[in-house]
């Protein structure tokens, strides 16, 4: 990302902005009336802040001021992107953060979606099936030149409430671990190949986290938390090379409700649930391009016939010359419920402008 930069000795101190509109068009069937079917969108209107201090220490805020303007802090996007404090000991040692940030806890969730062709993120990676951010404590270390990445942290488990500075009455903490193995070098959270790799790179990863809470959370599933036990293990794999980008990711949830209405009658004590997205991008330089193709579903009840949402995307985006700013277009499908024929959720179709400087 593009920015403005200030150093002294051994201290640097970054700015960094960028911006997102779109205009979304639903596809209702005639006689529906929604507010939302034709609009212009402000996604995102972020400003970053960095600063390192003596190679030890880096403190790193991010606000999303269209989030600010319009969120409330239990929504995913709140406003407040990033807020933490890391202490990067000397040598090849570990990292130590402090704050609110990201959970480690799957790649497409980890990468910024200024690197990605598509506007938003796949259902199962939205953070309604798990929190994506949280106020927490992260250890990183990288080994092999970073080819091998490990993270591991606890989270109060309340994901983007947090913010409000209390726990639920469990009072009980989430545990999150990651792994990553990358070859031939580092791979970098992007779904895109803007290196254009000459050189195949893949990587490997594998993530984990449980928690046990006493509060039923979320928004389309109501199972971002609930009251009882909940572990979430994920799996991916990517791939780039000379423009090429192909992702896959696998999300398995095991729930042990407190509350046997959740049960539905089912004769046992646990909800399963997951989902997995697949997708495909291709860059291509000289034509300053980008193709994508996604697939992606979730199945938030396993008790539940056929609760399972499914959706194809369409993508391209073109960067204007010598610029940040690039012109994007989404087609996205959302396919039949079962064999009942009736879709989920309406088809959309957004373009739009992202830039930044």
């Amino acid at each position: 990302m593009a920015q403005f930069s200030v150093s002294k000795g051994k201290d640097n101190f970054q700015i960094s902005l960028r911006s997102c509109t779109f205009y979304n068009n639903r596809l209702y069937l005639p006689e529906a009336i929604d507010l939302k079917k034709d609009r212009i969108r402000l996604r995102d209107m972020q400003a970053e802040f960095k600063a390192r201090f003596s190679n030890q220490w880096k403190v790193v805020l991010q606000v999303d001021f269209a989030d600010l303007a319009s969120g409330s802090i239990e929504d995913e996007d709140n406003g407040l992107m990033e807020a933490h404090v890391t202490y990067m000991t000397p040598g090849n040692g570990p990292e130590f953060q402090f704050g609110f940030d990201k959970v480690p806890y799957s790649r497409s969730s980890l990468s910024s979606l200024y690197s990605t062709p598509f506007f938003s993120r796949a259902e199962v990676v939205s953070g309604d099936f798990f929190a994506r951010r949280d106020v927490g404590v992260l250890v990183t270390q990288g080994l092999k030149n970073d080819r091998i990445m490990l993270y591991g942290g606890a989270y109060t488990g309340m994901g983007e409430a947090s913010l409000r500075g209390d726990n639920d009455a469990s009072g009980t903490l989430e545990y999150v671990g990651r792994v990553e193995l990358s070859y031939p070098s580092k791979f970098r959270h992007s779904d895109i190949d803007d290196k254009i790799s000459q050189r195949p790179m893949i990587s490997i990863g594998a993530n984990a986290r449980y928690t046990e809470k006493k509060t039923d959370t979320g928004i389309d599933y109501f199972i971002k938390t609930i009251n009882g036990s909940k572990s979430v293990i994920g799996f991916d794999i990517a791939f780039q090379y000379k423009g090429l980008s192909f992702l896959y990711e696998l999300h398995r949830a095991h729930m042990l409700p407190n509350d046997t209405l959740r049960l539905l009658n089912s004769g046992g004590n646990y909800i399963n649930a997951g989902g997995y997205l697949a997708q495909l991008v291709y860059k291509y330089r000289p034509w300053h391009s980008v193709w994508g193709i996604r697939y992606d579903e979730i199945n938030p009840n396993d008790l539940i016939l056929n609760d399972i949402n499914r959706s194809v995307t369409y993508s391209y985006r073109y960067t204007i010359p010598s610029s940040n700013t690039s012109l994007m277009f989404n087609y996205m499908i959302r396919l039949p419920i079962g064999d009942s024929g009736i879709k989920w959720k309406r088809d959309d179709i957004r373009i739009g402008i992202q830039t930044s400087f």
